[in-house]
């Protein structure tokens, strides 16, 4: 039995076939003598997203005072603390604390947030960042930290808080010298 090679898949299909039954393209030779197709090898397969990702960092509004979490897509942030330290998590009880950011409201549930799953603290002119030994971790910028461990936490930084994406941005005060 002949068979038609698809020019696009390669896929093989019956020989009285005018599309390919794996992805439609025209097996008709007047059509398909013009077809070429490129895989661009050069661009890492996450390059687009990171552009746009630099790009909405370098837009958010740096606070005067304090570090400012936003959340991909949100031109204002959802909270700017200035404690010396607080916790990110899910507020199960409703209680109103100035050392607490819920992230219920922006789908903690739903992502993966425990109730208290990270603690962020000042350092000097620095943040750290240490996961509570929470359910589905936490990532700075697409790496895994070990739970119970403070990490530095530089401006710009993505946290991701179980699959919820936070960007922290404060301003680094430069110690004299």
């Amino acid at each position: 039995m002949s068979e038609k090679p698809c020019p696009v898949c390669n896929s093989k299909n019956e020989a009285t076939a005018a599309f390919c039954a794996f992805c439609g393209t025209s097996l008709e030779a007047s059509l398909t003598s013009s077809i070429t197709t490129t895989k661009r090898m050069d661009l890492d397969a996450n390059y687009f997203s990171r552009v746009i990702e630099e790009e909405f960092v370098q837009s958010l509004e740096v606070p005067v005072k304090g570090i400012s979490l936003f959340i991909l897509d949100y031109i204002k942030p959802i909270a700017t603390m200035e404690q010396q330290e607080f916790i990110l998590g899910r507020n199960r009880l409703n209680v109103n604390s100035n050392k607490f950011v819920d992230l219920t409201p922006y789908g903690g549930y739903e992502f993966g947030v425990s109730h208290r799953h990270a603690l962020i603290r000042k350092e000097s002119s620095e943040y750290v960042i240490i996961d509570l030994d929470s359910t589905n971790g936490t990532l700075l910028n697409r790496k895994r930290i070990i739970p119970n461990r403070a990490y530095p936490l530089p401006t710009g930084t993505q946290i991701r808080i179980g699959k919820l994406y936070l960007y922290a941005v404060y301003q680094k005060i430069e110690s004299p010298k």
